[in-house]
């Protein structure tokens, strides 16, 4: 099991340190993804998904590190998108 935060604000914003969000439910968080609203209000006004419009951002360093844990140090990143097998003219 995983633990995922997600919209996380600066530590400034916080109104509960990670410290005690962790000592209240007895374990740690496993992955921070931290709020970026101007980094999602970037990719929607172009029109494409977080990790296409801002691959480097931190938001999806975390989400990027989260999959990689998720389906194994062994998973290897698909060279063609998932959408596009399927919409894929026949030869």
């Amino acid at each position: 099991m995983h633990l995922v935060a997600n919209k996380v604000p600066p530590v400034i914003q916080q109104e509960v340190s990670q410290k005690d969000f962790e000592a209240s439910i007895e374990r740690a968080v496993d992955f921070l993804i931290p709020a970026d609203p101007k980094s999602v209000v970037l990719a929607a006004k172009q029109g494409k998904p977080l990790p296409q419009a801002l691959p480097t951002s931190k938001p999806v360093a975390q989400i990027r590190a989260l999959a990689q844990r998720l389906a194994g140090d062994n998973a290897k990143p698909s060279k063609s998108s998932f959408w596009s097998k399927l919409v894929r003219k026949p030869s």
